[in-house]
């Protein structure tokens, strides 16, 4: 078969476009590739940061529930503690009372006296120990 040369060089052009052509794509290709290579490292590494992250938040919240815990027994135990305190305060307190009468009235205050210093509460009954010399 016979080709003018008029059509040998439109198609030599055109291979040579396509040749052109399939060396971009190749181009683009191996570009693509590297590209896709690099965003899969990239997505490894987050995931595997991710990983770490988790654990640590992980370790972070158990250790944290421990703390919490802890605190509360601690607290728990401030509590008991302080109110085991105020009871002795206020236990305490009413013997220095009853002392304080006794002592007053001892040293001859009549009831309405100790009323009137407050010592002993107008509405209250006689106290035992309260002997008040007359």
């Amino acid at each position: 078969m016979i080709v003018s040369r008029r059509k040998y060089d439109a198609l030599l052009q055109e291979l040579a476009r396509l040749e052109v052509e399939r060396d971009e794509g190749r181009r683009v290709r191996r570009e693509l590739v590297t590209d896709l290579r690099e965003a899969h490292e990239s997505l490894k590494q987050i995931t595997d940061h991710d990983g770490r992250l988790t654990a640590l938040l992980q370790t972070t919240q158990r250790d944290q529930g421990a703390e919490v815990a802890r605190l509360e027994g601690r607290l728990e135990r401030a509590v008991r503690g302080c109110a085991r305190y105020r009871g002795e305060l206020d236990d305490r307190d009413r013997v220095i009372d009853q002392l304080t009468v006794q002592l007053m009235g001892a040293m001859g205050y009549s009831r309405d006296e100790l009323v009137a210093l407050g010592i002993v509460d107008a509405a209250q009954g006689s106290e035992p120990g309260l002997e008040v010399a007359s």
